[in-house]
């Protein structure tokens, strides 16, 4: 299949590199204010003022590997933990330790993750037979799931 679309070949120059210290950061999120919301491979969410290539602000938690990240409507960031099957909704608007309004224990090991307009969370994630699940982001509980056995009936 030929398509009429031109190729376009990166050129080499990039606007930004600054330094990573320490390895293992999987996970980005860009916030509606510039920042780079950036999570790792140990227990760490940083925030990123990257104009300035400064931490403005660690999140961290008694969990490891927060491995799926979103924002809510109200600007609250969503992080998934793999390794704990913990999903923890931080408030951004305060520097404190106050900052985690909400901790769900789930069964689920979450790959990857999406806002819903009415701010569900849709959960791609292995485990317990399901391919993709819906929990609330205000309670986590479940709103609905579905496999394909479901899908394929």
């Amino acid at each position: 299949m030929s398509s009429n679309l031109p190729l376009v070949y990166f050129n080499g120059i990039v606007k930004f590199n600054f330094s990573i210290f320490g390895t293992g950061y999987q996970r980005i999120l860009p916030l509606p204010n510039g920042y780079l919301v950036r999570g790792s491979y140990g227990n760490k969410i940083e925030i990123w003022d990257i104009e300035r290539r400064i931490i403005k602000r660690n999140l961290p938690s008694s969990y490891s590997y927060p491995y799926i990240l979103g924002l809510l409507s109200n600007g609250d960031l969503v992080a998934g933990y793999k390794t704990n099957s913990v999903i923890q909704i931080w408030y951004l608007k305060v520097a404190n330790s106050e900052s985690v309004k909400r901790t769900f224990h789930t069964y689920e090991i979450c790959r990857c993750l999406t806002v819903l307009k009415n701010d569900d969370l849709a959960i791609g994630q292995s485990g317990n037979g399901f391919d993709i699940i819906i929990r609330s982001s205000q309670k986590g509980n479940l709103n609905g799931s579905g496999s394909k056995k479901q899908v394929l009936k």
